[in-house]
């Protein structure tokens, strides 16, 4: 049996973007380990030297990791395949001339041409069909897996609990925590750099925090280890790979009642509507009050997470391509 080479092509590195690189790199490592064969290329922004150094690895497979997606347009179509994150790009700019662009250079002709692409979860999928008229048989849906290495660490829970809080940017609803928050003592740490407002919210309410940004992986492994509630009730993502890190931690997860939050969380949290603050704060309060439920959440948490374990995900990935990139 011949053995597979994969090429992975990544956007061009930014010091901002770090999560598709993290996030393939853990994948093709455990795909390695399954015995195929996998490069790595990272686009230049010269897109004429791009191309020419791409067809020079002469894949089996060229997989493009996230956000570049017009580039499949200049490669070998039924060797070509490419996993999509969300549609944010579109979802989340009201720019009619650029959305109509996007749609088709990212969207609608690279999936037309190629035999068939990843989402990494059902709502990716579900977007793609309901705004951009794309043919479903065309999706398949694999899960991102929990890829650094979060295990269960036991922690004595604090009346006055710290909650973590990971990101800060709008759609991240740290307003609606702010105010969730303001009759009730705890500590907020803050992953990501506090917007202007939230930070006059902060101190209008007296409310203890800390901020951290540009943080190692082990410095948050750290903030997770020590706080006894995760907030990651966004108001859109395309996934949310903090919920399963809280699960993976034994901690007490809150998330919002939307996809892909709710499907991914299961059981082993707590969902709240992300815009009701009267919610969110009775469900704090419920964690702070009720240890039985919140044990038997934790546990259904450390139950969620075997799903996406890196190597189940790994071999959904082999599949898909030997069956639909391969098989043809």
């Amino acid at each position: 049996k011949k053995m597979i080479k994969v090429l992975y092509i990544y956007r061009k590195p930014l010091p901002s973007r770090h999560s598709i690189e993290q996030l393939f790199s853990a994948i093709s490592q455990t795909i390695m380990s399954f015995g195929l064969t996998i490069e790595s290329y990272y686009l230049t922004g010269n897109t004429f030297l791009d191309i020419i150094n791409v067809y020079k690895a002469k894949a089996d497979i060229y997989h493009i990791t996230g956000d570049i997606y017009w580039f499949s347009l200049f490669l070998p179509y039924n060797k070509t395949t490419m996993t999509i994150h969300d549609i944010g790009m579109i979802k989340n700019h009201h720019e009619p001339i650029k959305n109509l662009i996007r749609k088709y250079l990212y969207f609608k002709l690279p999936i037309r041409f190629l035999k068939r692409v990843s989402c990494i979860s059902e709502l990716t999928k579900n977007d793609l069909i309901n705004y951009l008229g794309i043919n479903a048989k065309k999706l398949y849906v694999i899960s991102n897996p929990l890829i650094h290495n979060y295990t269960y660490t036991p922690h004595k829970f604090s009346a006055t609990p710290k909650i973590l809080q990971i990101g800060s940017g709008t759609h991240k609803n740290l307003k609606n925590l702010i105010l969730a928050v303001k009759n009730i003592e705890c500590t907020i740490n803050i992953v990501g750099k506090i917007s202007h407002s939230n930070l006059e919210l902060l101190h209008t309410y007296n409310i203890k925090f800390n901020e951290y940004y540009d943080i190692s992986n082990t410095k948050l492994k750290e903030l997770y280890s020590e706080c006894d509630i995760v907030f990651f009730a966004s108001l859109t993502e395309g996934f949310g790979l903090p919920i399963l890190e809280a699960q993976a931690m034994g901690r007490s997860i809150i998330t919002s009642n939307i996809e892909p939050m709710a499907s991914i969380c299961g059981t082993g949290g707590y969902l709240v509507n992300p815009i009701k603050v009267k919610e969110i704060e009775n469900t704090i309060l419920k964690i702070i009050k009720d240890e039985k439920v919140r044990n038997e959440r934790i546990q259904e948490g450390l139950d969620n997470i075997k799903k996406y374990d890196l190597k189940t995900i790994a071999k959904k990935y082999i599949e898909f391509y030997e069956k639909n990139i391969i098989g043809d």
